[in-house]
């Protein structure tokens, strides 16, 4: 099957999980998120799942670029969309 054809995101568990996808499906290359600035501390690990999850699907569908483009700082405080 053709990426193309799936979805760009996994199913979302709940509606934060889906403004989360529809968030980094947005990015464009190079942009940097730094975390802190977008999402509240209560919710930094969750967020942090939420994306790992995403950049996961990514790899199990064998998408490309490699899990959509997407890393993290060695901290975990930002996000970086390489490539498109």
């Amino acid at each position: 099957m053709n990426t193309a054809t799936k979805p760009l995101n996994p199913p979302p568990l709940n509606e934060y999980e889906a403004q989360v996808y529809k968030y980094l499906n947005t990015l464009l290359p190079n942009d940097t998120i730094n975390v802190a600035d977008i999402v509240k501390e209560e919710n930094n690990e969750k967020f942090i799942e939420i994306v790992k999850k995403y950049m996961r699907y990514h790899v199990d569908i064998n998408s490309s670029p490699y899990m959509n483009g997407l890393s993290f700082s060695n901290d975990y405080t930002k996000i970086r969309k390489q490539w498109d």
